[in-house]
C-alpha cells in the first residue's frame, strides 16, 4: 500500500466534478464524492493543526520550540502508523480514501484539542513546557 496523500487528493477532486458543481458534502452519492468530501474536511483539520501549532510555538521558551518539533514529528509517524493500521481492511478499495482521511482527520482533531490544552497553561505549572 503505497497511497500518497497528494495522490489521493488529486485522484479524488479529478473524479469529482458534480461534487464541485454543488459543493455540498452533505449531498455527497458516489465514492468520489465522498473521497473528495474527506480530503476537504481533513484539509481543514490539517490548516487549522498547522496554525495553532505555530501560534503554540511561538510561546515557547527556544529549547521547548525544538523539543515540540520533535514531538510533532513523532505525532505525525504515530498517526500515519496508526492509520496505515486501523484502515488495512479497506486497502485497495474504493472506499479506502475515505476512511484513510476521516482516520487522518480524527486523530488531526485529537492533536489539536492536545495543542490547545497546553496553550492554556500558565507559566509555572510543572505539567506544562515553559513559556516566553
Amino acid at each position: 500500500m503505497k497511497y500518497g496523500l497528494s495522490g489521493l487528493l488529486l485522484a479524488g477532486l479529478c473524479s469529482s466534478m458534480a461534487l464541485a458543481a454543488s459543493d455540498n458534502c452533505q449531498d455527497a452519492m458516489t465514492q468520489a464524492e465522498m473521497n473528495v468530501c474527506a480530503a476537504k474536511a481533513h484539509a481543514l483539520a490539517d490548516s487549522r493543526l498547522n496554525s495553532l501549532y505555530q501560534q503554540y510555538r511561538q510561546r515557547l521558551a527556544a529549547d521547548d520550540q525544538q523539543r515540540l518539533t520533535v514531538a510533532q514529528r513523532a505525532w505525525v509517524g504515530y498517526r500515519d502508523a496508526a492509520c496505515r493500521f486501523e484502515t488495512a481492511q479497506v486497502s485497495g478499495g474504493s472506499i479506502f480514501p475515505t476512511i484513510w482521511l476521516q482516520c487522518l482527520t480524527g486523530k488531526t482533531e485529537t492533536r489539536i484539542k492536545e495543542l490547545q490544552k497546553l496553550m492554556q497553561c500558565k507559566e509555572g505549572e510543572l505539567d506544562c513546557p515553559s513559556l516566553q
